[in-house]
């Protein structure tokens, strides 16, 4: 989780100059798992601390950034899955500023419990 307390971040601020495509990106990540390696050593608890962190990285960027776009251009543009694969449906926003606006509503999306899962997903309503 990236949300470190704030007096923490300056003195770990990276430099973002210079970087101008993902091989770029890669080395500049590439050389802070270096560091990190240089200062911890090379162990299995500091390989879990580093896949730890990207993993989490990847999913806090895919949460916070990639989730709201997709869901942003899926609304402009039109969803490619069927409703009875998602258990959405757009649904008109009525009676406020934003009128014109559609959201996703979860209409038949059943409720998953330890109890009730038995291994297998399937998708329901599937024609």
């Amino acid at each position: 989780m990236p949300y470190i307390k704030k007096s923490r971040r300056n003195p770990i601020d990276l430099d973002n100059s210079g970087v101008d495509d993902p091989g770029e990106l890669n080395f500049k990540l590439t050389i802070s798992i270096v560091d990190y390696l240089e200062v911890h050593g090379l162990s299995y608890q500091s390989i879990n601390d580093i896949l730890g962190a990207l993993v989490g990285a990847k999913a806090e960027f895919y949460h916070r950034v990639a989730v709201p776009y997709e869901t942003k251009k899926r609304l402009e543009n039109g969803d490619v899955y069927p409703e009875y694969f998602t258990g959405m449906e757009a649904r008109k926003i009525q009676g406020s500023a934003v009128s014109s606006a559609t959201v996703p509503v979860i209409t038949n999306a059943p409720i998953l419990t330890e109890e009730s899962f038995d291994g297998q997903f399937r998708y329901p309503n599937v024609p």
